[in-house]
């Protein structure tokens, strides 16, 4: 287990950000044959999430477990090969409860070996984007020094996990705030 702890963490706002923040929320949307943006009902809490936190540590999931055969993920103002992946920018990417869920257990088990075996060879996929700079202070040494190595990224770890640990919990309450509904939708900047 690592044991360096300052008090660095990675940001989590409740609520919505205008700037370069991704958005999750529970959705209600109608199913129909276009979908607008006017017609996607926000259920409940809104979280935001910065795009580099996002592209470091959630992105690996977030394609894993994007649906294009679902009907929500249809956009029709994209290019075909456009639709078929995980969509960055101000597009709702749309996600079952049953796939949000397998993505959070995913998830845990990753925070979890991130935490007792940080070289596991499991883990090297989910590492690849790790970078330092959204792992620490400004002022860290590792930061300043901008070591990328993977001692560096070992030492700012719990970080990760914490961060990890944090969003599954947000988005397991959504869900479970909101029984009634079956759709969580990420949208980028």
């Amino acid at each position: 287990m690592n044991s360096y702890h300052p008090h660095y963490e990675i940001e989590i706002i409740d609520g919505t950000d205008p700037t370069s923040y991704f958005t999750f929320c529970v959705a209600d949307i109608p199913k129909n044959e276009i979908i607008y943006d006017k017609d996607i009902k926000v259920v409940g809490r809104i979280i935001s999430i910065e795009e580099g936190d996002v592209d470091c540590f959630l992105a690996y999931f977030l394609k894993k477990y994007y649906d294009p055969t679902l009907f929500y993920n249809s956009h029709q103002d994209l290019d075909d090969d456009e639709k078929e992946a995980f969509y960055w920018w101000l597009v709702e990417n749309v996600y079952t409860y049953e796939a949000m869920s397998a993505m959070c257990d995913e998830i845990i088990k990753v925070a979890d070996l991130l935490d007792r075996d940080f070289f596991n060879p499991e883990l090297e996929d989910v590492k690849k984007e790790f970078s330092i700079f959204y792992m620490s202070d400004n002022d860290d040494i590792d930061h300043i020094n901008s070591d990328c190595s993977p001692k560096a990224i070992h030492r700012h770890a719990y970080v990760v996990v914490d961060f990890y640990r944090r969003f599954v919990n947000y988005i397991r309450k959504m869900m479970m705030d909101h029984p009634e509904c079956n759709l969580i939708t990420i949208s980028g900047p």
